[in-house]
Formats: C-alpha cells, structure tokens, sequence
C-alpha cells in the first residue's frame, strides 16, 4: 500500500483538490482588488463622493470579518461544499446586481453588504479546511499553493 499523498505512480488526489480550491479563491480579491478601478467612474457616474463610495467597501470589510465565525461554525457543521456553493452564487449574484446599480446609496451598501457576507463563505476559510482534511504531511505546501489563488486572482481582476 502506497503511503498517503503518494498512490502508485498517479497523482495523489489532494493535490487536485489544491487545484480546485486555488481556482476557486482566484475571485476572493474581486471586491478590494477592484474597487479602486471602479471608484472614480461610479463616483462621476451617480454623483456620490469618493467617500460615500468608501463607506460601501468598509461595511463589506467589517461585515466579511464579522461573519467568519459564524462560517467557520457552517462548515463544521454542514461541510464547506454546503457553504461554498450558495456563497458563490449568492456572490456572483450580487457582482451581476451591480449591472443594474441604482442613484440610490442604500442601494450600493445593500450590495456591498452582500458582497462582504457571501465573500467569507467563499474565502479561504472554507477552503483551508478541505484542504487540511486531505493532507498530514506536506500540508503547509498545500495550503500556500490553494491560498497562491488569491494572489494570482488580485493580479488578475483588476485589468
């Protein structure tokens, strides 16, 4: 019997899993990564001061902060497929609503809030713990290469 993380020659299948989650968290930067590429058009376009605008992307921060306990308490009850999966849609969701983003302020913080709450569901919280489930040894590498997704996604989102 092959040691675990090695299976006769074929690639153990926790190094897929690494690929997925690293795929996955390429769109956990969209919202910081993209926000300053979107903050002086949308300031121009609907007449909100740059500040106005900002307030949006703290209440995401601090409600996406907030709710990682409680994410955290999700997965561990649900599994972290039960709580990615609707924090993806329900995330994109809310990146599509902003097409249709009104003059409305209450409008823009109602999204970002959404934003910030569905982002934790689809952070690297949820992630990690899959990951640490399929690895004991050379599990640091693991996680460094799933998590490298995020970088690679804030280098990729902006443009």
């Amino acid at each position: 019997m092959a040691p675990k993380g090695q299976m006769n020659g074929k690639v153990f299948y926790g190094w897929w899993v690494v690929l997925a989650a690293g795929i996955g968290l390429l769109s956990a930067p969209i919202v910081p990564a993209t926000f300053g590429v979107f903050l002086k058009p949308l300031s121009q376009e609907f007449g909100w001061s740059r500040t106005q605008m900002s307030l949006a992307f703290s209440l995401a921060t601090l409600v996406a902060a907030g709710t990682i306990p409680f994410i955290v308490r999700l997965v561990d009850q649900w599994g972290a497929r039960r709580v990615i999966m609707p924090a993806v849609m329900l995330f994109g969701l809310a990146l599509l609503s902003l097409a249709f983003l009104s003059a409305q302020l209450w409008h823009l913080y109602a999204v970002y809030l959404v934003l910030g709450v569905t982002g934790s569901g689809k952070g690297p919280v949820p992630y990690t713990k899959v990951i640490t489930r399929w690895f004991d040894r050379r599990r640091g590498l693991a996680l460094g290469a799933s998590l490298a997704g995020i970088s690679l996604g804030a280098v990729l989102m902006p443009p």
